[in-house]
């Protein structure tokens, strides 16, 4: 499950870059280097990302959120 939210989670960062979108190519690219190295920070910031993205882009912060959501119950 986590692995899918990861992989949709791409696809949309993806399109929104595509778009001109400047936020989600730095979150996308971020997201390109986590290697599940000091994952507190990662799932807090990515928390906060989904928060700023809640207005503008709202199926893309809620799978930023079920992606910390899952990370968080599987003890991450």
């Amino acid at each position: 499950m986590v692995r899918r939210d990861f992989e949709e989670l791409g696809r949309r960062l993806a399109e929104a870059a595509e778009s001109g979108d400047e936020h989600a190519k730095a979150v996308l690219d971020r997201l390109e280097r986590f290697q599940g190295d000091d994952e507190d920070t990662e799932l807090d910031w990515l928390t906060e990302a989904a928060i700023r993205w809640e207005s503008e882009h709202p199926e893309l912060a809620n799978i930023a959120v079920r992606v910390v959501n899952t990370l968080t119950s599987g003890g991450l």
